[in-house]
């Protein structure tokens, strides 16, 4: 092999090198956004969680009339699902369902790269 073949053997062996750092940081970098993804590979909203979320509102000011927090309007809460008859669970079932509860995730690794 002559010098010029070994200092180009050389400096293409430096340049992959550093080719592969750049990926295991882009790699390491996908990794820590993806996981800044609250919505990734969450699971669909319970029937109670729907209940609590349109009914948490009315709950706090029923909690701040009567002098309580936060703890008192979930009790609230907690108090109006156990009242609730069969039937009108079943309706939250249905719109627990039907509510996908989280935003698809259609990013791909490039769209990610990309845009950080």
């Amino acid at each position: 092999m002559t010098p010029e073949q070994q200092a180009q053997l050389d400096a293409n062996t430096k340049a992959i090198a550093a080719q592969a750092k750049v990926i295991a940081t882009l790699k390491k970098k996908i990794k820590r956004i993806a996981g800044k993804n609250s919505n990734s590979g969450s699971r669909k909203p319970s029937a109670y969680l729907l209940f609590v979320k349109e009914n948490m509102k009315s709950a706090q000011a029923e909690a701040k009339e009567g002098g309580g927090d936060q703890k008192s309007a979930m009790a609230i809460l907690g108090k109006k699902w156990s009242a609730l008859t069969a039937a009108e669970k079943e309706d939250w079932k249905s719109k627990s369902a039907q509510d996908s509860g989280s935003v698809s995730d259609s990013s791909s690794t490039e769209d990610i790269i990309a845009d950080h």
